[in-house]
This record gives structure tokens, sequence and C-alpha cells, in this order.
């Protein structure tokens, strides 16, 4: 791996080369200020959005990508309305992003992580990996629903978040949450060597056609929003 630089508590960045930027993602009680944590990485990858960067890869630096502490989460880290537009904002550069992005999962993947997760082009699973999309948070705090509806449709995205569901691996291949195993060595390599040889805005116009959602297909955010605040 290439240079490295911490950024904040809770995020590690390395370049892999000119065009590679990895970003190791820590337990969301390593950040003594939560709010702070996100908006460092927004301005990090608003920054990625110039320069010679064409594929970000998230993961996680222990062995979980992004796992919650329930008691901690409670006590400490309820994110305040100003950090739940950090959290929409963070979500909305990776989306429209001139690069390409995959998300490399181990362990637990919920909250924040989840929401990274689905939200990059592609999800690389370990065995071990797991999703759930309202483990530990309310239903109005899920964010990017219907990005969750592109990926699965409707009433799978509905019964995730409604019953908390955990999805292991297979089932998450199964149904198109996840792209590829982690045993699958090639995959990211060749991910690379296509956007190296790709124009920023090339991608840019790629990424933004395939993830066009359906119009008749992204009610799931509003029944969600409206059990939410219902509850």
């Amino acid at each position: 791996m290439g240079d490295s630089d911490i950024i904040h508590d809770m995020f590690r960045v390395e370049y892999k080369n000119e065009y590679t930027c990895y970003i190791g993602m820590q337990a969301p009680k390593s950040a003594v200020d939560m709010e702070a944590a996100i908006g460092v990485l927004c301005g990090l990858l608003h920054d990625l959005y110039e320069g010679p960067v064409k594929l970000v890869v998230f993961h996680g630096i222990t062995t979980d990508f992004y796992a919650c502490d329930y008691e901690y989460d409670q006590a400490k880290r309820t994110i305040s309305p100003v950090g739940n537009q950090k959290v929409d904002l963070l979500l909305d550069l990776i989306l429209k992003a001139p690069y390409f992005s995959v998300s490399m999962l181990s362990g637990c993947v919920e909250d924040l992580g989840a929401d990274i997760a689905i939200t990059s082009d592609w999800r690389i699973m370990s065995e071990t990996s797991q999703f759930c999309f309202a483990s530990r948070r309310g239903l109005a705090n899920v964010r990017y629903t219907g990005r969750l509806v592109e990926l699965i449709g409707s009433f799978k995205a509905f019964d995730l978040i409604i019953r908390r569901r955990c999805i292991f691996v297979n089932e998450a291949m199964n149904i198109g949450l996840a792209t590829a195993k982690a045993d699958n060595e090639d995959f990211v390599e060749a991910i690379e060597r296509h956007a190296k040889n790709a124009k920023k805005e090339s991608i840019s116009i790629m990424r933004h056609a395939v993830r066009s959602p359906a119009s008749n297909d992204i009610g799931i955010e509003r029944i969600v929003g409206s059990i939410a605040a219902a509850n």
C-alpha cells in the first residue's frame, strides 16, 4: 500500500496508487465526536472529486466493517439534526461522485456502515458478514431507502427494515445486496484496471445512468417515513 494518513480517530486513508484510495473505518465508539468525524469524511470525499482518484474502497480496520455498541450509542452518540444533514451529505457525495466506490465488508455491517455500503457501486462480503439496516436505530434514521429499493426491490427492502432482519452473505448474494464474495480476489483489481483507463467524466455519466431509480418503485421511503412518524 502507498501513502497513508489518519484524518480522524475514526478513519484511516491510504493511497494504493495515484488512482485508488482506501478508506479504513473504525468502530463508531472510537470517535470522540461522531458528527465531526462525518464532517471530516465529507471533506475528504469532496476533495477527491478533483484530482486523479477514480476508485474509492471502504473497508473495516477491525473485525467488523462498522458495528455499533448499543449502550454507547444510546448514551453518547445521539446525532443532532445538523449531524443527520451531514450523513445525508456524506451519502450524496458517494452517490454522485466522479469515481467508482467499493465496500469490502466483514463482520457486522449496520447503521451508517450499512448506508455507506449500499450507496457504493459494489459490495464485497466475507463469509462472516451480516447486514442489518435498523438494528440499533429508529426507522427515521435509516438512510437512502430508495437506494436499497434499487438494489433489491420494494418488498424486500420493506421487510428488512421493518423486521430489523439480518442478512448473511449467501442470501445477500442471492437477492443482489452483495456483488461478490471476499474470496474473489480479482474483483477489485478488475475494477481498478477499468477505472484507471476511464475518464472521470465518463465514470460520472456511467454511474448516474445505472443508478436511476424506477419511478414507481421508491415508495418505501414514504412508507418507512410514515411508520417512523407514527411510532
